[in-house]
């Protein structure tokens, strides 16, 4: 009885199937809840919202932060029952090593380091509360979205690298050739090739801050010529990664067709996939 309830906890709280409606309501109610605690995070740093309503704040992050302990509590005693940390001890530090359970460590971290030590400037910890907007990723929609699209950048890797290459040697040129041409009109801004830089990399991927820009008409003329090659240079990724992506769809889409159509059919034996003649039963009606 044990062993099942363990199992069935390990389940729940780690890859719950489609249809155990018991196990996707707690996986969404935990997504919702890490929703929450980062809408809460960010709320609090503002100061009209986070003086008058301090006390709300604190008493959601503390019951927060005893759901999210119970779940990972939960898990490391629950995950013996996986083969792969069938051994109480070393299983369970393996498990405590794992990435994702890393970021849960991590994410009720600071309120435990805030309660022993209540007298210290800590506010910085509270950042690794956005580390809980990682475990998002332990939805089944989202794994399956982000499998997806490392397998696009897998299949896609050479072509994104020479892009990439590209627009690293269009910045490193155009640097080298403004900085010829406005160093002496702007001996501040345009100080050297690596300040020049600064400007390349904000013209070529067409952000344009407006800090940095040329004064001198040739400049201005080679500026506009960065520009336009850069919005061809940036738009090269971007086509390889959406063509990559629809391609990738389309095989899985393919490959549920294909498992799809080895089920067999009504009227089919299972095993050959002959047709079978069906024999109604006393249900079925009169012969």
């Amino acid at each position: 009885m044990t062993d099942e309830f363990k199992r069935r906890i390990y389940t729940i709280l780690t890859d719950p199937a489609e249809d155990d409606r018991t196990g996707q309501l707690i996986s969404n109610a935990i997504m919702l809840l890490i929703i929450l605690n980062i809408t809460s995070s960010i709320m609090e740093s503002v100061d009209s919202v986070s003086v008058p309503y301090a006390g709300f704040f604190y008493y959601f992050e503390l019951i927060s932060v005893i759901i999210f302990s119970a779940e990972y509590l939960l898990r490391l005693w629950a995950c013996p029952v996986a083969d792969e940390y069938s051994k109480p001890i070393s299983g369970r530090l393996k498990l405590m090593g794992k990435p994702m359970y890393i970021v849960d460590l991590l994410a009720i971290l600071p309120f435990y380091i805030q309660a022993l030590f209540p007298g210290m400037d800590l506010r910085f910890l509270r950042v690794l509360r956005l580390f809980r907007i990682i475990r998002l990723f332990r939805s089944r929609k989202l794994r399956a979205g982000m499998a997806l699209i490392v397998m696009v950048l897998q299949q896609q890797g050479q072509k994104l690298i020479m892009c990439f290459a590209m627009m690293a040697i269009l910045v490193v040129l155009s640097a080298n050739i403004m900085y010829l041409l406005e160093s002496e009109a702007q001996p501040e801004g345009f100080s050297s090739i690596p300040a020049a830089m600064w400007w390349s990399v904000i013209t070529v991927t067409t952000i344009g801050y407006g800090d940095l820009f040329p004064i001198t008409v040739w400049g201005k003329l080679f500026a506009s010529l960065v520009s336009f090659v850069g919005i061809c240079a940036v738009a090269l990724p971007i086509g390889i990664l959406g063509s990559g992506l629809i391609e990738a769809m389309g095989q899985v889409e393919e490959e549920k067709s294909d498992a799809n159509s080895r089920q067999p059919a009504s009227g089919q034996c299972p095993h050959c996939g002959k047709s079978v003649k069906l024999v109604p039963t006393d249900t079925d009606g009169p012969m």
